[in-house]
């Protein structure tokens, strides 16, 4: 169930035209919440829309109302109902939310490779350098099995039944990565 939220939260974020930072920050706001509280099924989709308003109200300069969320989830929820999960999420993360994630780490990555281009960006190249392996702590080899699994997901990516991520990377902004051929071995 999560990936599916997640896929719906992707198309959320573009359809906001909110910024990295903000989606980062709502799956971090979602994963905690979901360690501390169980919620059913029927709240997953609260807890990912309170999740963002409040990673929008933090992260945006403009953050979308709580009625354009209301539309957005085809009037599942009302305003109140979100409210009260976004006040629920906010008691039960103790209103901690300055926290790293991994787009900060990306960004650090980027800026510290020789040549931060969208070919960089997008795809992690060049191979790893001795530079990268400074700045982020992680060998080529410490890394090795996490590349052939994103190489597994590339793989997979057309098929898949949530395309959100697919078709946020095959467009030219983004590199269109995701409709190159995928590599054969990390």
């Amino acid at each position: 169930m999560s990936s599916i939220l997640l896929d719906w939260l992707i198309e959320v974020h573009r359809k906001f035209e909110l910024m990295p930072e903000t989606f980062y920050l709502t799956v971090n706001i979602i994963d905690r919440f979901l360690s501390r509280r169980m919620v059913t099924r029927r709240e997953l989709q609260l807890v990912g829309i309170s999740s963002m308003v409040i990673a929008s109200k933090y992260e945006e300069v403009w953050a979308p109302q709580v009625n354009d969320f209301v539309c957005l989830s085809d009037y599942a929820y009302t305003g109140d109902q979100i409210c009260l999960m976004e006040k629920a999420i906010l008691e039960k993360l103790e209103w901690y939310l300055t926290v790293p994630t991994p787009y900060v780490f990306f960004a650090r990555c980027i800026k510290a490779s020789i040549s931060p281009d969208d070919e960089m960006k997008n795809m992690k190249k060049p191979f790893w350098t001795e530079t990268l392996k400074h700045h982020t702590g992680y060998s080529e080899e410490q890394l090795r099995e996490c590349a052939k699994a994103l190489v597994g997901f590339h793989l997979k990516a057309a098929e898949s039944n949530l395309k959100a991520v697919y078709r946020k990377y095959s467009k030219p902004e983004d590199g269109a990565v995701a409709r190159l051929t995928p590599a054969k071995s990390p």
